[in-house]
């Protein structure tokens, strides 16, 4: 049985992804970019406009994605300046003080929709300013940045904090998701703020990622567990989300790349076995 890819499809995977990448952000450059402040990013098929909302999840995305495409892709000016657009909104119309960030705000940002229900929204703000911070260069919003950081370590580090839309919490029970999350959006946030201020989170979401939800007797990674490490034996408990699993195994492997051959071992077993259930081999 083959196992892997040669040096050469890799090589043409690599040129396909890059192409298909170049040609949705340049979609997403003509579309998105609203004159007004912010983005729109609610929209229908053949890019009909469904809503000029200012969800902060989407605009915090958004911003990520700009900076980072254009400190990837050739430093092409344009790509900053998408993305400062974003940033300039976040800072101005999203916060709500104390590292803490609201998830919806009206089209002008002037008025709150709703406030800080969500840990989600406070990690995509996260990564969306230290993205835009390393991409720029500009210093400015390093303070917020940590203030960011720090607010979202201490309350994934608690077990009664209940801000976790689109989940309910539920006393006794642990999530994925906000681990996987953290992951990544600190180790951009790395960038700015040092690995020695970052580090020993990342280090505590990886270890909950691999050996808390990635080994319990379901032999799956499930997206909750009880806090004793037991399946929470309802149909939310039961779920297996193979996107989440590979995105967060994939978080675990970057970080540890060249570091850590047993955090790589074992998010690379996980897939394994996440792959033998949920390939369709069919179709």
């Amino acid at each position: 049985m083959k196992i892997g890819i040669t040096k050469e499809e890799a090589r043409q995977l690599s040129a396909l992804y890059k192409s298909q990448l170049s040609e949705i952000m340049e979609e997403w450059a003509e579309h998105s970019a609203d004159p007004s402040g912010g983005y729109l990013t609610d929209f229908g098929e053949n890019w009909k406009l469904v809503s000029r909302r200012r969800n902060i999840w989407a605009q915090a995305r958004q911003t990520y994605m700009f900076a980072a495409y254009y400190e990837y892709s050739g430093r092409e000016e344009k790509w900053l300046s998408l993305a400062k657009a974003g940033r300039d909104f976040l800072v101005c119309h999203a916060y709500a003080g104390e590292g803490r960030w609201n998830y919806e705000v009206s089209e002008n940002g002037e008025e709150v929709i709703e406030g800080t229900t969500s840990i989600f929204t406070d990690l995509f703000a996260l990564i969306a300013l230290a993205q835009y911070a390393s991409a720029s260069g500009d210093q400015t919003d390093y303070d917020l940045i940590r203030k960011t950081f720090d607010s979202a370590r201490n309350h994934i580090m608690d077990p009664e904090f209940r801000d976790i839309k689109p989940h309910v919490w539920q006393n006794g029970i642990e999530r994925h998701s906000p681990y996987m999350i953290a992951v990544h959006s600190s180790m951009v946030a790395e960038k700015v703020l040092g690995k020695e201020v970052t580090g020993p989170f990342i280090d505590f979401c990886i270890r909950k990622l691999l050996y808390f939800f990635g080994k319990n007797e379901s032999g799956y990674l499930l997206e909750s567990l009880k806090e004793d490490g037991s399946v929470w034996d309802t149909p939310e408990g039961r779920i297996v989300n193979p996107g989440h699993i590979f995105e967060g195994m994939w978080f675990c492997i970057d970080y540890a790349r060249d570091t850590d051959d047993a955090v790589i071992s074992r998010a690379l077993t996980i897939m394994q076995e996440t792959a033998k259930a949920a390939v369709d081999r069919t179709h």
